[in-house]
């Protein structure tokens, strides 16, 4: 998956220092991120002498390159934006997987100016990745929401969807936790919700981060229970259908957790 990026280490923890020579530098705008990209081959700005005092927040670092929010106060380029979707599939990994979580921390800071409470202005702290105001003291943190990933078995058959905003390609059943709910409950409500079946044996796989919508993901295999009949929840999906292990679409990666479930089904591997 995409954030695995061995040899390299992700090192997400807050101890901000001054930035250093070949850092990488971080300017988030309306959701997208400043880069280059040639031959799809992905790069950030670096950072040298005579940029380091545009470097406002220490996000993390990579091995011994850290990535550094830039301030907003300067004059960049229209062109050179890049989306989440953009960057997906760009090269080297371990940047690509730095590039998408500072943009998702940068959208993060920049959404989160002013108190919610009072207006007034945020700062930040020095000792954690964290916002407070100074005058109710309100700490804000960066929201992280749980959600499933769901790849529901039926012997031989694996449960397929497509979403209703007109994506083309196959999926798996997906939601949000909601709140006062298990993540195992979140698998059942969600599968029954959208296809109208129910589940059993819920066998958690793995996780991951999603920085699109800043989820933790979580996927989960379970087996149908009871009638296989599907009732597609139309605001969500498009189409939902029971497909044989030997049909499943080959995927051209496993980059994200749900292409990761669909080829260990359909290579025998769960």
């Amino acid at each position: 998956m995409f954030q695995d990026i061995y040899p390299h280490l992700f090192n997400n923890q807050y101890l901000p220092r001054k930035p250093k020579q070949g850092d990488l530098g971080v300017f988030v705008k309306d959701e997208k991120l400043l880069c280059k990209a040639n031959n799809d081959f992905l790069s950030l700005p670096i950072l040298d002498s005579e940029t380091f005092s545009l470097a406002e927040e220490y996000l993390f670092s990579i091995d011994n390159t850290g990535f550094f929010l830039l301030s907003d106060n300067i004059s960049l380029p229209e062109s050179g934006f890049f989306s989440y979707r953009d960057l997906f599939n760009l090269s080297p990994e371990w940047i690509v997987f730095g590039a998408l979580s500072a943009l998702r921390l940068g959208t993060w800071y920049r959404e989160n100016r002013f108190c919610g409470k009072c207006g007034c202005k945020l700062k930040h702290s020095n000792t954690e990745r964290m916002l407070f105001c100074p005058e109710c003291e309100i700490h804000i943190y960066p929201r992280i929401s749980p959600a499933v990933i769901v790849a529901v078995r039926n012997g031989e058959k694996l449960l397929l969807t497509k979403y209703a905003q007109g994506y083309s390609h196959y999926a798996l059943v997906a939601g949000f936790s909601e709140s006062g709910e298990t993540i195992e409950q979140t698998v059942k409500r969600e599968v029954l919700e959208e296809t109208g079946i129910h589940v059993k044996n819920i066998q958690y796989y793995g996780s991951q981060p999603w920085p699109h919508s800043g989820s933790l993901l979580f996927g989960f295999y379970c087996d149908l229970d009871g009638d296989d009949t599907l009732t597609i929840q139309e605001s969500e999906l498009s189409v939902a259908e029971w497909v044989d292990r030997s049909s499943l679409p080959i995927q051209p990666n496993t980059l994200s957790l749900t292409s990761t479930l669909m080829e260990s089904f359909r290579n025998g591997i769960i």
